[in-house]
């Protein structure tokens, strides 16, 4: 992917909060930052977006790579792309869809496809520690929940996918400018718009919790 199919794609997908998306290599002059409230609901929009709908990821959502000029908001990402492959594209898609349909089987399902079942526990953890129509995002949790399951993972002599890798990379931006906002995130509402139809009625559900 480049930086022409990226636009190509945010045309695609429509607009974010009432701005259209432009897409332009990094540059160092660029136009007025995004206010902190418009930011994290950008990145959170456009994570879900690539996970959901594209088979080429853009892995840069830092919060410095997005600006704003009156109804266009520019994203200008590093060419961090990436060509996940559809396996396991679709098995991070039945994790989340598990979780927030209140699926247990099908949050096991996605996570067993890719090796990643001993890790559950971690992965229930760090979903759920919290309310996820309040969600305050930090770093160092996330550092912490990820490091929790490279040594899951290396106990269990796990190789993990070099997909897994880049949506590491991926989540790591998407944590940067998240925490950079200061703000809290109604997860469970940005999730709805990218879940197949059939699941809409369950997200209404309670959550699944740590056991």
């Amino acid at each position: 992917m480049d930086y022409e199919e990226l636009s190509q794609f945010c045309k695609k997908t429509g607009p974010i909060c009432d701005y259209s998306i432009s897409v332009l290599p990094p540059r160092t002059h660029c136009s007025q930052k995004i206010p902190n409230e418009l930011l994290g609901q950008v990145a959170l929009e456009l994570y879900f977006r690539q996970l959901f709908q594209a088979n080429l990821w853009n892995l840069d959502l830092a919060p410095e790579r997005f600006y704003l000029t009156e109804q266009t908001l520019t994203w200008s990402p590093k060419p961090l792309f990436w060509k996940v492959d559809p396996h396991f594209a679709e098995s991070i898609q039945k994790m989340y869809l598990g979780f927030y349909c209140s699926q247990m089987p099908l949050f096991e399902e996605g996570l067993n496809n890719i090796h990643l079942l001993p890790a559950k526990d971690v992965f229930l953890e760090y979903f759920g520690h919290e309310d996820q129509t309040q969600t305050c995002f930090e770093l160092k949790k996330f550092q912490k929940a990820f490091d929790r399951i490279f040594g899951i993972c290396l106990e269990s002599q796990i190789q993990l996918p070099p997909d897994f890798l880049a949506l590491g990379i991926l989540m790591l931006t998407l944590y940067q400018n998240l925490e950079s906002s200061g703000l809290t995130y109604n997860i469970k509402n940005i999730f709805k718009k990218f879940t197949p139809s059939e699941a809409q009625n369950t997200l209404n559900k309670p959550m699944l919790q740590v056991r």
